[in-house]
C-alpha cells in the first residue's frame, strides 16, 4: 500500500480528496500508485494541476494497448480581499516567511490562513473546484486522480 503523503500538508490534501471517494476506488488508487504511472505533471498559472497517467492493459475489457488518461485537479482560489489580509498577516510572521523563502511549508501556516478566514489546504469536497479524468470510470474522483495526489 502506498503512503498517505510524505508531508503534513500532503496528508491533509489527500485526506480531503479521500472524503470524496468510495472505499473501493480509494483502495484501487492506493494499490495503483507508483511513480512510473505518472508520465507528465504540471501546475499552471491558474492553479490547475494536470497530469498524464498510464492506465492498465486488461484484455477482459478489450483494453489491449496501454491507455493514457488526462487528469486535472483545481482548488477554489483565495478571494482577492482575503488574499490582501493574508499577505499582511503573514508579513508579520518572520518564522513563517523564513520557511517559505527556503521553499518549505511551515506547519503553523495553516493556522495563519485560518485566522484570515481562508483555508490553505482543502478540508472537504467543497474545496475542490475541479477533479476530472479522461478515463471511462463514471465516478469522480477516480483512482487516477488519487494517483496524482499521492
Amino acid at each position: 500500500m502506498s503512503s498517505r503523503g510524505k508531508t503534513w500538508w500532503g496528508r491533509r490534501f489527500i485526506a480531503a480528496l479521500e472524503q470524496q471517494m468510495d472505499s473501493g476506488r480509494l483502495q484501487r488508487g492506493r494499490s495503483y500508485a507508483s511513480p512510473r504511472r505518472i508520465l507528465s505533471f504540471e501546475i499552471s498559472a491558474k492553479g490547475v494541476v494536470s497530469a498524464t497517467v498510464r492506465g492498465n492493459i486488461n484484455p477482459y475489457f478489450g483494453v489491449t494497448k496501454e491507455p493514457r488518461y488526462q487528469v486535472a485537479i483545481q482548488l477554489d482560489p483565495i478571494p482577492a480581499k482575503a488574499r490582501q489580509t493574508l499577505i499582511a498577516q503573514l508579513g508579520g510572521r518572520a518564522d513563517l516567511v523564513s520557511h517559505l523563502l527556503m521553499n518549505e511549508m511551515p506547519e503553523g501556516i495553516d493556522a495563519a490562513f485560518a485566522e484570515s478566514g481562508v483555508g490553505l489546504l482543502p478540508r472537504s469536497e467543497q474545496d475542490f473546484k475541479r477533479t476530472e479524468c479522461s478515463c471511462p470510470d463514471w465516478a469522480n474522483p477516480c483512482k487516477h486522480i488519487r494517483l496524482v495526489t499521492k
